[in-house]
């Protein structure tokens, strides 16, 4: 859910921040929301890799609670920074951070429901993965509400110092998560045709 709170954002009112606390045009709106885009593209393709080297150093429990934790605390510290950007690259390239981090951590997710799931992880990435879409459901008016109370530019400010929250809230959570308890015990499962 935070995650996609978040991502959401890049997808939905990033060009409406950028209009409207730097004045850029339409053409640059489109060239810098493209940005932190491919930056997520990279952040899926290293997350696996990441993911994989924090496993083997320290095991599934704090491989994936570390790499789902550690990517969230870069989400972050991108979103706090953005209302001190001067600019609108500026701005940019914190949210391409976002982008990236935020990927960063997708391998995990979706490695930690495979390890839990067993026969239902198709139950378990499916549960995981609505929440995701509720997130990215309510970014829009989340942040639009946030914006929407206030009648000067520091609404933006408090609309990402609030996701960041969310995300420091989900970074300390996902400390929690413990990729070696299924969430069914192999002996409570059904394994097929027994005689």
């Amino acid at each position: 859910f935070s995650a996609n709170l978040g991502w959401g954002f890049l997808v939905t009112k990033f060009p409406q921040y950028l209009e409207e606390t730097f004045g850029s045009s339409q053409q640059q709106q489109g060239w810098m929301q493209s940005l932190p885009l491919a930056a997520g593209i990279i952040g899926l393709f290293l997350g696996g890799l990441f993911t994989d080297a924090l496993t083997k150093a320290f095991g599934p429990r704090w491989g994936r609670s570390l790499a789902m934790s550690g990517s969230r605390l870069c989400v972050v510290a991108s979103l706090a920074t953005v209302p001190f950007a001067g600019s609108a690259w500026t701005a940019t390239l914190l949210l391409a951070v976002v982008g990236l981090a935020t990927d960063l951590g997708t391998p995990a997710v979706w490695a930690f429901g495979q390890d839990v799931g067993g026969r239902f992880v198709g139950s378990a990435v499916g549960w995981a993965n609505m929440w995701g879409n509720f997130g990215v459901a309510v970014s829009p008016a989340f942040f639009g509400w946030i914006v929407g109370t206030s009648n000067t530019a520091g609404g933006w400010n408090r609309a990402f110092i609030a996701c960041a929250a969310v995300n420091l809230i989900a970074a300390v959570a996902a400390l929690g998560v413990n990729a070696t308890k299924p969430l069914v015990p192999a002996h409570q499962t059904y394994s097929g045709n027994r005689g």
